[in-house]
């Protein structure tokens, strides 16, 4: 599995609680409750009746676990011992039936997945070591986010796309890779929310149907900007140096004032491209830099 170890940020998560603002009431899974199960698992406040075997089949984690001899004043649930885990109810709502045969369709690479679920293959999987959840999760996070740059030129241009198109898809996957501390997956997903968003996106987030704002964990935003500035700059003095040398020097120069003119107009728009809060689109090519001396009529 790659290195590095969660950082604690997280997408928020709601609990439910009581008109009155009492404690929460528990709710029964409506997918997983099987009435022979031998354990019940609590979440947030959803409760999932399952079989120790499968679990323990499943993660060496759970296995190790469920083998400590537990106190005879355990509390129980219709006989069953009852097991608290800090999760989210809706990554286990999605990763337990995988267990037991079904949403077997996440593993079709031709099939396309939500962020969220893939969000709960990545935190299940890498916590309790379910290998196959884990890798199909990186797999398909890698696959359109490498960290190779002509690698993800060319993730652009495909079709076939492992996550569902969504307003929030780029910004969701930054904040998993940042909690999940996947750090390969930043630059090639970082730049991609560049070219997509406005700046003023960025800063607040993706504005939702709702009215709300779906924004980037804090130390998502504090990288997405700094690199987002570093990249404007490397952009600028790049091609700052490109056009010193292109352009003819003094000696010799048939016509200094169109030259200086062209100079001048060009750097305006180096400034103009380096400067816009709107999404980043840089000239790719000299061809796209001389449609612009072009439109000058130079």
């Amino acid at each position: 599995m790659e290195q590095g170890q969660p950082t604690g940020e997280s997408f928020p998560a709601k609990r439910a609680r009581t008109d009155d603002g009492g404690p929460e009431r528990i709710t029964r899974s409506s997918d997983i409750w099987f009435a022979d199960g031998n354990l019940v698992i609590q979440a947030e406040s959803t409760q999932f009746r399952v079989h120790c075997s499968v679990l323990s089949m499943h993660s060496s984690v759970l296995k190790d676990c469920l083998s400590i001899p537990q106190p005879i004043e355990q509390e129980t649930v219709e006989g069953c011992p009852l097991l608290h885990l800090p999760d989210h109810a809706v990554d286990l709502d999605f990763v337990l039936p995988i267990l037991y045969g079904d949403n077997l369709h996440v593993f079709d690479s031709r099939t396309v997945i939500t962020v969220e679920q893939t969000a709960a293959m990545m935190r299940l999987g890498r916590k309790y070591e379910l290998k196959a959840v884990y890798e199909e999760a990186m797999r398909r996070l890698r696959g359109d986010f490498p960290s190779d740059f002509h690698a993800w030129k060319s993730a652009c241009l495909k079709q076939d796309r492992n996550f569902l198109p969504g307003k929030r898809t780029v910004i969701d996957i930054i904040n998993l890779a940042v909690e999940q501390n996947l750090l390969s997956l930043l630059p090639a997903a970082m730049l991609t929310l560049c070219r997509s968003l406005p700046l003023e996106d960025i800063l607040l987030g993706v504005e939702l149907v709702d009215n709300a704002r779906a924004p980037l964990l804090p130390r998502a935003m504090h990288m997405c900007i700094k690199g987002r500035t570093k990249l404007l700059c490397s952009f600028f003095k790049y091609f700052s140096e490109c056009i010193r040398l292109v352009i003819p020097s003094n000696n010799g120069c048939s016509s200094k004032a169109r030259c200086a003119h062209l100079v001048s107009a060009l750097f305006v728009r180096l400034i103009g491209w380096t400067a816009d809060q709107d999404r980043i689109k840089f000239p790719e090519t000299w061809k796209d830099i001389l449609a612009y001396c072009e439109d000058e009529q130079f």
